[in-house]
């Protein structure tokens, strides 16, 4: 009875729950994917769309792909060229090819304009500029992106980074005493079984 309990209390420290994480840290992020891609949209071609199709994914919505011009000048926010989207009207969905657990990108304001809220996949950014990324709870095929309120709704995007797998989590600290009771009662065991 007693080596049952120390077994499933030290397998109950190795669950960690599982929920969604915002990053607002590029190199956390990254950090925390396993494998991960980012398409610089270098590649890009310039003028609008309502679908561009980048091979591992394809995004639906209103863009204009930044090449050459037509954008303003946004390099002091670090959107240089070639490539970056100009995204507007609503938002944005990315479907991709083969499911992702993480999704995220360099987004900025265009030009003259401020105050637009970002929200991508269900959370928000809290910045009007930046890194938003997000580690999802499952995978995803489907990603929407939101863009609301400001003088006019646009939002830049570069350097988009995406992954299907993501590194093991580290156990919770909340659940080192379960483990520490679970080796303890293993140990209190062993000895019982010796001296006994």
């Amino acid at each position: 009875m007693t080596l049952s309990l120390a077994a499933t209390l030290g397998f109950a420290t190795s669950a960690a729950n599982a929920a969604v994480v915002t990053y607002t840290d590029r190199a956390a992020f990254e950090a925390a994917l396993a494998g991960e891609t980012t398409d610089t949209l270098s590649t890009l071609s310039q003028g609008y769309s309502t679908s561009l199709d980048r091979g591992d994914y394809t995004l639906s919505g209103d863009a204009y792909g930044c090449v050459t011009g037509g954008c303003y000048d946004n390099s002091a926010d670090g959107f240089d060229y070639p490539g970056y989207l100009w995204t507007y009207r609503g938002g944005q969905t990315f479907s991709f090819d083969t499911a992702v657990i993480g999704f995220g990108f360099d987004y900025g304001q265009p030009g003259p304009y401020s105050g637009t809220k970002l929200r991508l996949g269900g959370k928000r950014a809290g910045a009007e500029q930046g890194f938003f990324g997000v580690i999802f709870d499952e995978v995803q095929t489907e990603i929407d992106m939101r863009i609301t309120g400001g003088s006019r709704p646009y939002l830049l995007v570069d350097n988009i980074t995406y992954a299907s797998e993501i590194y093991a989590p580290v156990p919770l600290p909340a659940s080192l005493p379960l483990l520490a009771a679970g080796l303890g009662l293993l140990g209190w065991s062993a000895r019982r079984k010796h001296c006994g």
